[in-house]
């Protein structure tokens, strides 16, 4: 007997053929084959990619020693170097100098004050040797939602100097292929940086909108809960909570909100040797991944020698930007 359900088993590949001539589409039924069979297109067939994969797909089969449980297959990937591009400043700092030259323009009192003078004046030298002053003067009393819709702005309108892109822009395409792959196999994706929680937050609405406010992990303004009458909101203040995100903060905090440590971390610098060292002390089957920006005419070329020297003495999985990426923007 003909049931309803056998003609719709009958009938879809039917329909799935006329739209794709109809569409003209040859070339889209391509891609999407592509893109189902290739978790990650926009990396170069490579050892590197085969140990990524093999990787994810043996953590989700539980016949594989490389099984890992569900509740605890924790990837926890770095922000500015390994998520976005960091130089010549990154983007969070391009937010804070934004914010100092809008109250440079409504209080003209601060034009020779710093960091409002240096934020004028693109005086780098100074923004670098100061950072957490820079970022901390420009969201002093400014409420949580503000900056996030700031951020938002930066991200969307402000250029990047030399790529010349808008900044939401310079994400790298291969990473965000790779955190949509962990996620397809079942592992929680943390984005854990050096930069502030909210502005991780604002980056992963408008990037990474897979990434839920709760999974990220940054260096954490101080705030405090203003209940005002008509607009309660959350205040910033003027530091930085300890410890902050710049470098063991980041193992000591995945500790401590998580209750454990991750199985995948992903990283390109000195900055992020503690949470590496964190995932390869797992008792569980784990891979930490160093990426090494070596590719001077795509991005920008400054491998962090020092810690490729312990990747190498330590087994991890080097991520050459030259070598293993096909392409390192959606555009």
């Amino acid at each position: 007997m003909c049931t309803r359900r056998s003609l719709l088993t009958l009938t879809l590949p039917v329909l799935l053929q006329a739209m794709l001539l109809f569409s003209g589409s040859a070339q889209a039924f391509r891609t999407i084959t592509v893109q189902t069979i290739d978790p990650l297109p926009s990396w170069n067939d490579s050892a590197t990619k085969a140990n990524i994969l093999a990787f994810i797909k043996n953590a989700s089969d539980p016949a594989h020693p490389g099984y890992i449980p569900r509740n605890e297959r924790v990837a926890a990937i770095d922000v500015d170097g390994t998520l976005i591009v960091e130089k010549p400043l990154s983007a969070q700092v391009e937010v804070a100098l934004d914010l100092l030259k809008r109250e440079v323009r409504d209080d003209r009192s601060l034009r020779d004050q710093q960091p409002w003078k240096a934020a004028r004046e693109n005086d780098q030298e100074y923004i670098r040797e100061n950072l957490s002053e820079v970022l901390l003067k420009a969201v002093e009393g400014m409420s949580l939602a503000e900056y996030r819709e700031h951020a938002a702005l930066v991200l969307r309108n402000n250029r990047h100097p030399r790529l010349d892109m808008p900044y939401k822009s310079t994400v790298y395409q291969p990473m965000i292929e790779l955190v949509q792959a962990l996620q397809d196999a079942g592992f929680s994706v943390y984005l854990v940086g050096g930069a502030q929680t909210e502005f991780i937050r604002a980056l992963a609405a408008e990037k990474l909108s897979n990434i839920s406010p709760y999974q990220v992990i940054g260096s954490r303004v101080a705030i405090e809960f203003n209940p005002a009458e008509g607009n309660p909101h959350f205040r910033q203040n003027g530091y930085f909570l300890e410890p902050d995100n710049w470098l063991n903060g980041k193992a000591e905090n995945i500790r401590e909100l998580l209750g454990m440590g991750p199985v995948l971390v992903a990283g390109n610098s000195m900055g992020d040797l503690e949470m590496l060292t964190f995932a390869d002390t797992n008792k569980r089957p784990h891979l930490c991944l160093v990426i090494s920006h070596d590719d001077a005419e795509r991005e920008y070329s400054y491998p962090d020698k020092e810690l490729l020297a312990l990747a190498k003495q330590r087994g991890w999985v080097v991520i050459s930007m030259h070598k293993d990426w096909s392409k390192l923007f959606e555009k």
